[in-house]
C-alpha cells in the first residue's frame, strides 16, 4: 500500500478459490457454498480475517506513550526476564535480561517486559482518570474499525476496552478490566484482533509522519484522509531511530521502511501446525 495516498498495490488472501468458475461455473459454486469450509475459502484475509498482532503493536503503543505525555523517547525503563502483576507472572522472550533500556532500545530488542511496564502505566492512568490512551491511539491510527476500502465487506475487528468487554461477556468476572489485560494489550496480544489491511493503514501513517490515508484500489493521488494525529509525527521521531532505517520510493513519495516481527504467541506452537505471523515494514 502506497504510505502517502492510501493506493493498494496488492492485496492477498490464501486460501482462495477459483473466482472464474464460480462465476461461470454454478456446479462448482454450489460445491463451494455447500462444502463445509465454505467459509474458510470464501473469508478474505487481508480485509475480514482478524488476529492478534504481536511485537507489531508495540511501535503503536510507544506513540500512544509519547503522544499522551506518559514518557518521553528518552524515559528509562527496566527490562527484566519476567513481571509479576498481582498473581500473574508475565514472561520475556529473553529469561535472562535485566537492563534498563530506553525508547529507541526497547523498541529494537522488542523486550517485552519494558511494554509490559508500559501497560501497567497505562493501567494506572485508566484506573484513576478513565483514560484510555493506548486503545484511543490504536484506533487513530485504523485499527478496531472498518478502514472506508472502496470494496464492501471488510470487518471491523476489535480493539478491547472495558466497555467492550461489558457488553460482549455476562459473567461478571468477565466483565471486569484487569491489569493483565492492559499488560497484554501492550505486546498486541489479549482480545486485540485486527485485519491485515488495517495494520497496513496504521504502519502506513508511522511511515508518512501521521497522516492516517483511506485505502483505495483507485488510480494514486494525492488524496489522504489526515485523521487528526496530532503528536504522532512528534512522537515518531523517538519511535523511528529503533529500527533499521532506508529510503525506498514507494509510488509518489520515498519513506523510511521499519521492519518488525510479531507472533500470535497465546496459540500453542507445533512442529506441524503453522503460526499466524507478522511482518510489518
Amino acid at each position: 500500500m502506497n504510505p502517502c495516498d492510501g493506493s493498494i498495490y496488492a492485496l492477498a488472501s490464501y486460501p482462495s478459490f477459483d473466482q472464474a468458475a464460480a462465476a461461470h461455473n454454478r456446479r462448482y459454486l454450489a460445491q463451494l457454498l455447500y462444502r463445509q469450509n465454505a467459509s474458510t475459502l470464501l473469508l478474505d484475509r487481508a480485509t475480514q480475517g482478524l488476529y492478534p498482532v504481536g511485537s507489531t503493536f508495540k511501535p503503536i503503543v510507544a506513540e500512544a506513550a509519547l503522544a499522551s505525555g506518559l514518557i518521553t523517547p528518552s524515559s528509562i525503563i527496566p527490562c527484566t526476564g519476567s513481571l509479576t502483576v498481582g498473581n500473574v507472572v508475565f514472561h520475556n522472550l529473553e529469561a535472562g535480561i535485566n537492563a534498563n533500556l530506553n525508547l529507541d532500545q526497547a523498541l529494537a530488542m522488542s523486550c517485552d517486559t519494558w511494554f509490559y511496564r508500559l501497560g501497567t502505566a497505562f493501567y494506572a492512568r485508566q484506573a484513576s482518570t478513565g483514560a484510555l490512551d493506548m486503545q484511543r491511539w490504536a484506533m487513530r491510527f485504523g485499527l478496531g474499525h472498518p478502514t472506508g476500502l472502496d470494496v464492501p465487506g471488510e470487518y471491523g475487528g476489535v480493539v478491547p476496552t472495558p466497555g467492550w468487554l461489558r457488553r460482549t461477556f455476562r459473567d461478571p468476572a468477565q466483565r471486569i478490566w484487569y491489569e493483565g489485560y492492559s499488560v497484554n494489550l501492550s505486546i498486541g496480544q489479549g482480545y486485540l484482533a485486527v485485519t491485515p489491511l488495517q495494520f497496513a493503514v496504521a504502519y502506513s501513517a508511522l511511515a508518512n509522519g501521521g497522516t492516517v490515508v483511506a485505502p483505495t484500489w483507485r488510480a494514486p493521488s494525492s488524496r489522504g484522509r489526515a485523521a487528526s494525529c496530532a503528536g504522532c509525527a512528534s512522537g515518531r521521531a523517538g519511535a523511528q531511530d529503533a529500527y533499521h532505517e532506508w529510503s525506498l520510493p514507494l509510488g509518489v513519495c520515498a519513506v523510511p521502511v521499519f521492519p518488525a516481527t510479531g507472533v500470535g504467541n497465546e496459540l500453542k506452537i507445533a512442529a506441524d501446525v503453522p503460526v499466524p505471523a507478522w511482518a510489518a515494514s
